[in-house]
Order: structure tokens, then C-alpha cells, then sequence
């Protein structure tokens, strides 16, 4: 059994059913197909229609013509047979009338409908539907208006953003960490208002930029969306063109809804997990995290964050754009179990990513060793960490591939440096000297900012085969130890120079067996 809509200027009025041709296999010879049926209604709706009804003598009546409840349509010259109740008709109803019920019911909505209809075409309701339209259309042009308004200061805005880039071309690096953030307050304040102003992050340079693109692109689709919408509405209030406004509303309009709804809803997501995190960025949401540590792991999780709901929004679509081309649901379920079997080592790193981002195991600009391989991470997401090594090679390294990390530059780094001196040196001395160094050091004005402890001495560390190592711990700032490391031993070999410390190199005596030298 087949099931169909009876329409009339592209409103539903009714359901009817058909068997098919399996159901009833003579259905050739005395059932028409559903689609014949539906035709057929429609078409004698039609005709009524066009050929003009005068209300008062229209007449829509269910009698009975050769054993079967048949819906009649007349006027004062004519008499037109509609269509046929069947039992088919009663088994979809959705009442439990009988077959003459159910006809009569129907014969009174063709009736409103063949009114409705009438009066639709009448020259005074379309002169009213027209005046509606002239509104409509005013007050469009005026919201297009204002959005092209702002899509114009926010075009001066940008302009304005790039001369600061100009005027100030360092913001442009490394702008995802605190060496790099700048905070524009005199845009803010000129574009912001003040009570609006103090609850907004301090943004970067390029954050704001990318916002600026952001609500130009939201204003461009919202008049697309505005005329479209003023497309569809003049469609669909005159009853000639208000089937193509249906086909227009439920076939290319949906899907580009779709794409729209989810386009205009990703930008705004974005901007608000921007405005989220550098909130709990500046309030230290956390008080058991370092505020610095905060500030470095907030590019990431903005990054990962908009590529997760990049991935939401793209399983929304294909769902909602199987839901709109009516796919059935035991495909949708066997596509979504194959997807999910091959891709089991994808969901892995998904997973681990998370833990990572969870648990603070590294972050971008965190020095790491995986696998073997130390190098700085360049980019990391939910499925892979890059690490930048120190030949420059950039190493991609899928999360899932590794179960243990070892972050070399979290919250602080330590040079433990151990420093040989000979066996005839007095070690109180070159201990002294070693210390006297790292307490320079440390008060630098310049280099003194990236230490962040005392340095520790820890004495007399291991007897080697031509020297003794004295071990020493400097606690510094987050990748800072190289540096300090290497500017601690140009002053330590210096220091070493002036007070005659030897620091030894290999020796090697030779001894020839059974060889002698006459004199």
C-alpha cells in the first residue's frame, strides 16, 4: 500500500492510499497507482478552480455511486465526480469513522479548500497580498541597509587593524604565547562601549582580526539569508507561484539552511570559546595551575576546542542532510558501524589527545622527548603532536602511537651540570668558585629574571679516571636552561682562568714492552 498528499496551490489537504502492484497484481485494470490518483484529484481541483466558483452555489457532497462513497463537486452549470473513498482511504485514517464518515469529512475540507482558493485569486486579496509584499520588501531593504553599514565600519575597522600590524609588525610573531600577545585598548575603546568594554578579553592583534573576518562573513550571510527568506515569502503568498516557493523551501533552500545554520553557528562558537578561554585565562580559574602555564596551554585548547566542533558541526550536517533526503535509517546505522570499525586507531588518538590536553602532559611551545625524538611541539590537536627537532626536521607523531611523554620545559627547566676539575685542585676552592659564579649569575639584572631558585651545590659528585665532577643545580624559567647554561660556563671558564683551576682533559702514558733506547 501506497500513501500520498492531495495538494492544492501546494497545501496539503488529505492523505489517500493505493495498493501496489504486488499488493493487488489486476491493479492495472482497476485500481489506478498512487500516483495516478493524486493526479487525477488534483487535476479536477485544478480545473474547478481556473474556470471560476461562484461561492454560493458551490456544492462539495459525499454520496454513494455503485456501492462505493464517492465525493461530488458542483455548480450551478456543472457536476464534477472528485474521487473515490476505499477501504484503503479508512485503514490510514487516523479516526475510526466509516468509509461514508470519512468522506463527508473530506468533502468538507475540499470545499474550504476550493473557496480558499477562489478567494486567493480575487483581484481585491491580491492587491492586499501585494501591499504586504511592498512592506516586506521596505523593511528589507532597510535591515540590508544597516547590515551593509556595518560590513562597511568593520571593513574600516580592519583597515585600521592592518596599519597597527604595519606600524607594529612584532605582534605578528609568535602571537599564540604572552612574548607575542599585544592588547589593542585603543581599538577596543573606540569600537567597544565601556560598560560592554571591561568584561571583554584583552585580545591580540590577529585574535581581533579574525573576529573582524568572522562578523563580516555573519553579516554577508545574513543578507543572503534575509533575501532568500524575502524570496521565498513574496513565492509563497500568491497561490500561482506558491508551489515553486514549497520546491524552493523543501529541496535547495534546506540544504543550503543546512550549510548556512551550521556556518553562521561554527563562527559563532568560535568566538565564544576565544572570549571563554582568555576569561579563564586572565582569572586564573584554576588556582592550583601557574597563571603562565594557563596563558601557554590557551592557543591550543582554542585550537583543539574549534576543530572539535569543526568535526560536531560536520556530523550535524551529514545528519541532518540525511535526515532531509529522508535516507533510512538502517543505512544511516550500518554507515555510522563501518566508519566507527575503520576507524578505531583515529578514535585512539582522539582519545589520548585529550588525556594530553586533560592532563597538561605538554603543550605547543613545550620542549618534549616521544618516542626517542626531543624537538619542540609545533602543532598539536586531538590526533597528532609536530615536533620541531633541533636540525629542523618537523616530526609528526600520531597520539596514539606512544604512552609516555617526558615534558622537558614544564612550569620551570633545571641545568644539572656537572663540572670536572683535576685531582690536584682544592676542591673547597673550586666549590667556592663554582658557587660565586651561579650568585652572579642569578643577581644579572639581564640574566638573574630567568632563574628562579638559588642555585644548589650539590659537592663532590663522581672520581673519574683523570678528574672530579662537582654537580650543580640551577632552577630556571620554562626553556631558559640552555641559555643560562651556556652563559653560565663562558663566566665559569673565565672564573676558573683567574684562579689557576685546571680543568682537565685525557692523558695517556705509552709504554713499549722489551724496547730500549742506547744513549
Amino acid at each position: 500500500m501506497h500513501i500520498a498528499n492531495v495538494r492544492l496551490d501546494g497545501v496539503s489537504l488529505f492523505q489517500v492510499a493505493a495498493p501496489t502492484a504486488i499488493d493487488d497484481p489486476d491493479s492495472q485494470s482497476n485500481i489506478l497507482p498512487i500516483e495516478w490518483r493524486v493526479n487525477e484529484i488534483e487535476t479536477h481541483l485544478e480545473k474547478i478552480v481556473n474556470s471560476g466558483i461562484d461561492p454560493n452555489a458551490l456544492r462539495v457532497t459525499a454520496s454513494t455511486l455503485n456501492n462505493q462513497e464517492v465525493i461530488i463537486a458542483q455548480g450551478k452549470d456543472w457536476k464534477l465526480p472528485l474521487m473515490t473513498i476505499t477501504e484503503l482511504d479508512r485503514q490510514i485514517d487516523s479516526t475510526s469513522y466509516s468509509i461514508s464518515e470519512i468522506a463527508k469529512v473530506k468533502a468538507s475540507k475540499i470545499k474550504s479548500a476550493l473557496l480558499e482558493a477562489n478567494r486567493e485569486r480575487q483581484p481585491e486579496h491580491l492587491k492586499q497580498q501585494l501591499f504586504y509584499l511592498l512592506i516586506i520588501l521596505v523593511a528589507v531593504i532597510i535591515i540590508s541597509l544597516i547590515l551593509r553599514y556595518l560590513q562597511i565600519l568593520l571593513k574600516h575597522q580592519w583597515t585600521q587593524l592592518n596599519s597597527k600590524n604595519i606600524k607594529n609588525p612584532s605582534t605578528t610573531q609568535n602571537n599564540d604565547f604572552p612574548d607575542g600577545q599585544t592588547s589593542i585598548e585603543s581599538y577596543q575603546e573606540t569600537t567597544i562601549g565601556h560598560p560592554i568594554r571591561k568584561h571583554l578579553p584583552k585580545l591580540s592583534l590577529p585574535q581581533q582580526k579574525n573576529i573582524n573576518l568572522t562578523l563580516r562573513s555573519l553579516l554577508w550571510w545574513s543578507q543572503v539569508a534575509i533575501w532568500l527568506s524575502f524570496a521565498i515569502f513574496a513565492l509563497l503568498l500568491f497561490p500561482q507561484t506558491r508551489q515553486a516557493g514549497l520546491w524552493l523551501v523543501g529541496v535547495p533552500v534546506s540544504f543550503i539552511g543546512i550549510l548556512l545554520v551550521l556556518s553562521i553557528s561554527k563562527k559563532i562558537i568560535d568566538i565564544l570559546i576565544v572570549y571563554g578561554l582568555h576569561r579563564w585565562s586572565e582569572n586564573d580559574a584554576f588556582n592550583h595551575t601557574p597563571n603562565q602555564r594557563i596563558t601557554l596551554r590557551t592557543p591550543t585548547i582554542t585550537n583543539v576546542l574549534q576543530e572539535v566542533t569543526r568535526y560536531v558541526v560536520i556530523i550535524i550536517g551529514i545528519l541532518m542532510f540525511l535526515d532531509a533526503i529522508q535516507a533510512p535509517l538502517a543505512l544511516v546505522l550500518t554507515g555510522i558501524g563501518i566508519v566507527g570499525l575503520s576507524a578505531q586507531n583515529l578514535i585512539k588518538d582522539f582519545i589520548n589527545g585529550f588525556l594530553i590536553l586533560w592532563e597538561d602532559q605538554y603543550t605547543k611551545n613545550d620542549v618534549v622527548k616521544i618516542n626517542g625524538i626531543v624537538g619542540l611541539v609545533e602543532y598539536l590537536n586531538l590526533r597528532v603532536t609536530q615536533l620541531r627537532t633541533l636540525e629542523g626536521e618537523l616530526v609528526t607523531i600520531a597520539n596514539g602511537s606512544f604512552s609516555t611523554a617526558i615534558n622537558l620545559t614544564h612550569q620551570w627547566s633545571r641545568i644539572n651540570l656537572g663540572i670536572e676539575v683535576a685531582y690536584s685542585t682544592d676542591l673547597d676552592q673550586a666549590m667556592a668558585v663554582i658557587e660565586e659564579v651561579a650568585i652572579k649569575l642569578q643577581h644579572d639584572p639581564i640574566w638573574g629574571v630567568l632563574i628562579n631558585e638559588t642555585p644548589t651545590i650539590l659537592g663532590v659528585d663522581a672520581f673519574g679516571e683523570s678528574s672530579i665532577t662537582i654537580r650543580i643545580l640551577i632552577k630556571t624559567q620554562p626553556m631558559k636552561h640552555w641559555d643560562v647554561g651556556r652563559e653560565y660556563r663562558r663566566r665559569l671558564k673565565q672564573a676558573f682562568d683567574q684562579a689557576n683551576i685546571t680543568i682537565p682533559f685525557p692523558q695517556r702514558s705509552i709504554w713499549f714492552e722489551g724496547y730500549s733506547v742506547d744513549t
